[in-house]
């Protein structure tokens, strides 16, 4: 349905990219090698490229074109509902140092860059089901405020809502910029915003989004549904990716993002519905 911008130099890619997005996501959920993927299916009898094609036609994947396929299958995961609930939060995936990280800890663990730091925003419709429906990727303890805004900016009023409430912890509730556009698009904060340690809530803003916060509290304890849903995919694949290289290492986390979105697609063909 979308097809592949054309290259301009070299020959026709000989490998559509579907398949390549199917062995990539496949690898993903099952933490394989490049080798033991193009194993498994040579065994099968199935035609697939090498692994050194694999891994060069990932690599040329963008992150927009991975994003643009992230929200596509957003769409017909959500099958035309309107979310009730948005779901804000990060968490990281490591790479390239796994064992190194594994032994330290606290301050020691801050020292290793080797992480992709991850903010999702995941929306539930009213009979339950969570999609992904937007995800940023950052740099070690990036600050997860501008991922967040990242989204809003690009994607988040492209969607058309009404009447959503958005959950998150308390560090959404310190931006005053990012209170007021969930305002703007109808939607209604439920961040925890607490007072500094020398003044209290100034700001005529976040002094609204307390009262709602306080009014909806019931709400913001769903906000568990997103952190299980990161536990499940580190469940799944892992916390840590194979790969030694950041660029790498951001497409594979992107594409265990992904994973959830396509169970959800999934559930919609067999069933009629999600689960």
């Amino acid at each position: 349905q979308h097809p592949a911008p054309k290259p301009k130099r070299g020959r026709p890619p000989q490998y559509p990219e579907a398949l390549i997005l199917a062995l990539w996501l496949f690898r993903q959920l099952h933490d394989l090698s490049y080798r033991a993927t193009q194993a498994l299916f040579h065994d099968l009898g199935k035609p697939v490229p090498d692994f050194s094609t694999l891994h060069y036609r990932i690599a040329h994947l963008s992150e927009e074109r991975l994003l643009a396929f992230q929200r596509w299958l957003a769409e017909r995961a959500l099958h035309g509902n309107t979310p009730e609930l948005l779901l804000v939060d990060g968490t990281g995936f490591g790479f390239n140092s796994p064992f190194h990280q594994q032994w330290r800890r606290g301050a020691e663990i801050r020292k290793v860059q080797s992480h992709i730091r991850v903010v999702a925003v995941v929306a539930v419709v009213p009979n339950g089901e969570r999609v992904v429906v937007g995800v940023r990727l950052g740099e070690p303890y990036a600050d997860e405020r501008r991922l967040w805004r990242s989204w809003r900016e690009e994607e988040g009023a492209s969607w058309g809502w009404e009447g959503c409430y958005v959950v998150g912890d308390a560090l959404y509730g310190m931006e005053v910029r990012g209170l007021r556009w969930v305002y703007q698009q109808g939607w209604t904060p439920v961040f925890r915003v607490g007072d500094s340690l020398w003044r209290g809530v100034r700001h005529t803003v976040r002094v609204r989004a307390r009262r709602d916060y306080e009014a909806h509290r019931a709400v913001s304890e769903r906000r568990y549904w997103v952190e299980s849903l990161f536990g499940s995919l580190k469940g799944l694949c892992g916390s840590y990716c194979r790969e030694r290289l950041e660029g790498m290492a951001r497409r594979a986390v992107l594409g265990r993002m992904l994973l959830w979105n396509v169970g959800v697609v999934r559930c919609w063909m067999l069933w009629g519905g999600g689960g």
